[in-house]
């Protein structure tokens, strides 16, 4: 049985960093997204979360344009908590092959335009494929 390698998108990740207590953030995004931390580590609050529709075939456009909707519509105190951070990022997960063909993946301008209002970087992480990331290790 032949398997074809092809490099893909993975997931997009929201990641929060503040020296606020994130959790009632947290709570509001269980209500809307993937909470996949929230928690104090590295003498800072940290909260990450995916949105529902990621990590399930849908576009990186598709994931971004759902977590900009569901940020847009905080509510008042959550989305004093979420502008208080001091880092907020976008993390596009894509999954690498040695032998596939390149990924071309298009963020436009009005979602980078709305994630710039809102203060939030972008960031592109790429994992090799059957990644053997031992003990967290990231190349940066």
């Amino acid at each position: 049985m032949n398997t074809v390698e092809r490099n893909a998108f993975l997931n997009l990740d929201l990641e929060l960093r503040s020296r606020e207590d994130l959790t009632p953030l947290a709570n509001h995004f269980e209500n809307c997204a993937i909470v996949l931390f929230n928690g104090f580590s590295n003498d800072i609050f940290q909260l990450t979360v995916e949105p529902l529709n990621g990590g399930l075939g849908e576009s990186p456009q598709a994931c971004t344009d759902e977590f900009l909707q569901t940020i847009s519509t905080l509510p008042d105190v959550a989305m004093k908590l979420f502008r208080g951070c001091n880092k907020r990022i976008f993390d596009y997960g894509f999954e690498s092959c040695t032998h596939a063909p390149p990924v071309v993946t298009d963020i436009l301008t009005t979602q980078l335009s709305k994630m710039s209002l809102l203060g939030i970087d972008l960031r592109v992480t790429i994992y090799p494929q059957y990644a053997d990331l031992r003990d967290g290790e990231v190349i940066r």
